[in-house]
């Protein structure tokens, strides 16, 4: 109704309360207490703490006095400590914060140990400026320096006297230290010159200028004055003719390998048909080389250029370099028939793989025989150094009956 008075009566208030549920009564109880406890935390602040103690004009310059002297940092003082053994109280004499000095004291204490300046300065409660400020004061057990406790005045560092080089002529193979230093070298660049000579020798002049050390303007100022000794040329006696060599023989017929070295006439070794007695009448090839020389060429069918004999697995280059003049060449003796071979013995050849192999038999069984390198050129698996490598060995025969040995 429009004229009824909208303010309900305590009663009617109370009724109305009864008939919310329980968990929304509490709800209201809850509200309540915490409307009560606001206020009063209010007024406790407003009347209470907000006024403080009142204090007489002379009360007031004194408090004033006591909180300016307790306001008044203590006095920094320096004097050298270990970063490890340190306690609070002296760190606050060293001026760091007590913030810091606790969390530093925290994190020491899970047993970290302090080895230098840099391990000090990872904690992140020490500021840098503190650093700077005590580093020529912080030192650990390790050091054998002892700190000074005041502050030295700077001083300029001592500029050392160059040495005075005095020049003469010398081999940097025979010099002797002190001669070495009179020209002027360092310590450090003399000790790597003999350890340079001990592992070998100066051969020419500019081997010097390989020390490390020694610079440009050292190097060019000694040049004109290196003088390398030329090695002595060792003298043989002079070879025996073939004919002075047989009649010091035995009378009965000796081994081949037991021929002289000297004998050995220039390109007279077949590489495709010497044997491995015929091998080790070269200087340098024993019978382990001229069995792995042997065995390589049975795997290729044979030799068709010198430079093969070096691609044997195991042979130095310098074995190989004294092979070279004593050595001809002719036909490789075996082919590969490369249109009736299996693809199990075409994989054994060395300059071909498995995958290689089993592509060039899946083009013959695809386009036909092989006629000649160019139809060999079309298998896409080679390249043309491996092309080439190939190619002297094959035998492009249709006829059964034509197939020689080399299966």
């Amino acid at each position: 109704m429009a004229g009824r008075n909208e303010y309900k009566s305590f009663k009617e208030l109370r009724d109305a309360f009864f008939n919310y549920t329980r968990a929304e009564r509490n709800g209201i109880y809850v509200l309540v207490v915490i409307l009560i406890l606001v206020s009063t935390y209010k007024l406790i602040d407003k009347f209470y703490w907000m006024s403080g103690p009142s204090y007489s004009p002379t009360e007031q310059v004194v408090d004033s006095s006591k909180i300016s002297k307790e306001a008044v940092a203590p006095k920094t003082e320096y004097f050298p400590f270990d970063p490890n053994t340190v306690s609070e109280e002296e760190m606050l004499r060293l001026g760091f914060k007590e913030k810091a000095i606790k969390t530093f004291m925290n994190y020491r204490s899970t047993g970290v140990k302090f080895k230098n300046v840099a391990d000090f300065e990872r904690v992140y409660s020490i500021n840098k400026k503190d650093i700077e400020r005590l580093g020529e004061y912080i030192q650990f057990a390790s050091d054998k320096k002892k700190v000074p406790t005041k502050k030295k005045a700077f001083k300029a560092p001592e500029t050392k006297e160059k040495k005075v080089a005095t020049l003469f002529y010398f081999d940097p193979n025979t010099a002797t230290e002190e001669e070495l230093s009179k020209l002027g070298l360092s310590s450090k660049v003399i000790k790597t010159m003999l350890k340079f000579r001990n592992k070998g020798s100066f051969r020419k002049a500019s081997d010097v200028a390989k020390i490390y050390g020694l610079s440009d303007e050292q190097f060019n100022g000694l040049l004109p004055y290196i003088k390398i000794k030329a090695k002595e040329k060792k003298t043989y006696p002079p070879k025996k003719s073939y004919k002075d060599t047989l009649a010091h023989r035995p009378s009965s017929k000796p081994k081949a390998a037991a021929y002289a070295k000297d004998t050995v006439a220039y390109k007279s070794i077949d590489i495709n048909k010497a044997t491995n007695e015929e091998w080790q009448r070269i200087n340098g090839i024993g019978p382990t080389y001229a069995k792995m020389i042997n065995n390589f060429r049975g795997k290729l069918g044979g030799f068709y250029q010198v430079e093969q004999i070096g691609e044997t697995y195991g042979l130095p280059d310098s074995v190989f370099q004294k092979i070279v003049p004593y050595v001809k060449v002719s036909p490789p003796p075996f082919k590969i028939p490369i249109n009736h071979i299996p693809i199990d013995s075409l994989a054994k050849h060395p300059y071909l793989t498995w995958k290689q192999a089993r592509v060039v038999i899946n083009y013959r069984t695809h386009h036909g025989p092989y006629k000649g390198p160019n139809d060999m050129a079309k298998v896409k698996i080679f390249t043309k150094e491996k092309w080439e490598r190939i190619v002297p060995y094959l035998d492009y025969s249709v006829k059964p009956d034509s197939i020689n040995s080399g299966e």
